[in-house]
Parts: structure tokens; C-alpha cells; sequence
């Protein structure tokens, strides 16, 4: 199986503190896929059929570092 991938697209690309940012999700392979990242530090996951998949944030910092690795239904990463 090839390696599933993932990018995203941002709402907005100038954020106001405390202001909501929809984070749309893409993923290529098969779902489900499973999504662990890192963010500032704190290490979280979820699960997801959906593809796209669309977040809303709210940033309090004026710096995001995100790394994160994706898993699909076939259990490539």
C-alpha cells in the first residue's frame, strides 16, 4: 500500500487573538485514519472517517509548531 499523506488549508491567514480558525483537513489511503500530533508540546490524536475533515481553533499564542504523522485503514503511517 502507498503511504498515506496529509495537508491542510487554513480559514484565515491573519488571526486575531482569540479568534476562531476552521482547519481543514485532507488525507490520501483508506479510512479510517487515525491523526497524532504535536502541538507547542502537548501530544494529542484523533480518529476520523471523514475526508475532509474540518476543525475550528481558537489560538491564544502567536506561534503554532505542528508536526504530525497519519495512519490509515491499512495501518500505514
Amino acid at each position: 500500500f502507498d503511504l498515506p499523506t496529509s495537508y491542510f488549508e487554513v480559514s484565515e491567514t491573519v488571526v486575531c487573538h482569540g479568534e476562531p480558525v476552521t482547519i481543514t483537513s485532507y488525507f490520501t489511503g483508506v479510512a479510517p485514519w487515525t491523526i497524532a500530533y504535536l502541538q507547542n508540546g502537548m501530544l494529542s490524536s484523533f480518529t476520523t472517517d471523514q475526508n475532509p475533515e474540518s476543525t475550528t481553533v481558537y489560538f491564544n499564542s502567536t506561534t503554532i509548531l505542528r508536526t504530525l504523522s497519519v495512519t490509515d485503514g491499512n495501518g500505514c503511517t
